[in-house]
């Protein structure tokens, strides 16, 4: 087992099944990367312009977890899962969002981690 960074290479011989496998000349790498959560409010333009599908359509592609809604208040929520990375690049986008959005301003909250979700949904 060879820790690098935020994240564990365990090198095997013998393939396997899990997330993050990759081979490399005959020897699997199995990566345990570090998930996060991140829960996102984003102000501006965002309703009526396919903000929670555009969102959805990133997350999924980014491989996340978690959920999107409109607020009544006009403001877009969203909480992300997932690997670190992946969820840094997520808020990064949720700043420009699709073309039709006006993204004024975009508050992160940092939370604990839970893997309660099976995949990335649209909430109503």
């Amino acid at each position: 087992m060879i820790i690098v960074g935020w994240f564990i290479a365990i090198l095997s011989l013998h393939g396997g099944e899990e997330k993050g496998e990759g081979d490399f000349g005959g020897i699997t790498v199995l990566i345990e990367m570090e998930n996060v959560r991140a829960h996102v409010v984003i102000e501006g333009r965002v309703q009526g312009v396919f903000f929670r599908s555009h969102t959805q359509e990133m997350a999924e592609k980014l491989r996340l977890k978690g959920w999107v809604k409109n607020r009544r208040d006009g403001r877009v929520e969203a909480v992300f899962e997932g690997d670190k990375g992946k969820v840094e690049q997520m808020i990064q986008w949720c700043h420009r969002g699709p073309s039709e959005a006006r993204v004024t301003n975009v508050q992160t909250d940092r939370e604990e981690y839970s893997g309660e979700f099976e995949d990335f949904s649209i909430r109503y």
